[in-house]
């Protein structure tokens, strides 16, 4: 294997900007530090960063046919043009043993397995109502090669119990919405992970959007993070979403319409009038679950305050 030298300008390590920094890749391993040796490359580079990793994707998320295989190729084009060499997808209309054998392997992918209660929300959950249901699709999703098991908004406590009890059992972590237990039930039942910052003010089942977010204060914000911390659960804000339902995401048209997903375009365009009543909310709970040391993950794409 090629042993090269890059030599840095800058080079952002995930915490800070260091400049002129020397990097070596040999035998698939980043070092940072010059090494003695011949190199068989050298590299000269105005900035260097670690590779990104998107931790909220739905990979094959345009089912429509004739664009499918053409959607997903496009989605791995645009993460690769910025620097995003791994994701975790969270659910598609793919089988994922069949994702795995037919994306760009240029591309880590690590796949959640989605599951929920019917009626369904999208026809890529997989239904569960009983236990059995439980364990059975947790079985599946070991066998898929998922690491990770996503519950979605219909799962009820028993379900989302057994759900956590059984993935763990059998190494998989949990994630998902928490709209039908709420957020300090899912931290009690072991959730590894909570998708989207709105859910961290669903203190209820069935708890909506504007009224959770109106009624909460900082007070309650502060419990719950701490909460989380205690736990180590994650969450992954989704924040750019947000930002898009606002108006302040900006996509140019003229580069990136052809690779950006319908979906996301979608919600570019949308003024989601709860969204943008709550939006300096979700930007007040972001900094209080930093400044208690929840473990916040990117995803999709880093957020900008405004």
């Amino acid at each position: 294997m090629a042993r090269i030298l890059v030599r840095a300008g800058a080079l952002f390590d995930g915490y800070r900007l260091r400049e002129g920094v020397d990097l070596v890749v040999e035998d698939g391993v980043v070092c940072v530090g010059s090494r003695s040796g011949p190199f068989d490359r050298a590299v000269e580079a105005a900035c260097a960063v670690p590779g990104l990793v998107d931790a909220h994707v739905h990979l094959p998320y345009d089912g429509r046919p004739g664009v499918f295989y053409d959607s997903v190729a496009n989605v791995i084009r645009l993460f690769r043009m910025h620097g995003v060499l791994g994701v975790r997808d969270c659910g598609n209309f793919l089988e994922n043993i069949s994702l795995f054998r037919s994306v760009d392997p240029g591309l880590h992918i690590d796949c959640s397995y989605a599951v929920e209660k019917p009626p369904l929300h999208w026809p890529h959950m997989r239904p569960v109502g009983s236990a059995r249901d439980v364990a059975g699709e947790v079985e599946k999703a070991r066998v898929e090669g998922c690491r990770w098991l996503k519950l979605y908004v219909n799962v009820d406590e028993n379900l989302a119990r057994e759900a956590v009890a059984r993935a763990h059992e059998n190494g998989l972590r949990v994630t998902g919405h928490v709209d039908g237990i709420g957020v300090l039930k899912a931290i009690e039942l072991g959730f590894d992970c909570i998708e989207h910052i709105d859910s961290i003010a669903k203190l209820r089942p069935g708890a909506g959007l504007l009224e959770s977010w109106e009624a909460i204060d900082e007070g309650t914000l502060e419990e719950i993070a701490r909460r989380l911390a205690r736990r180590g659960t994650a969450v992954v804000p989704t924040f750019s979403v947000y930002r898009a339902a606002v108006g302040k995401l900006r996509v140019d048209k003229r580069k990136y319409s052809k690779l950006v997903s319908p979906w996301y375009k979608y919600l570019a365009k949308t003024k989601r009038k709860e969204v943008r009543k709550v939006y300096l909310k979700l930007v007040t709970a972001l900094r209080i679950l930093s400044e208690n040391r929840v473990k916040i993950v990117a995803g999709p794409t880093c957020l900008t305050l405004p």
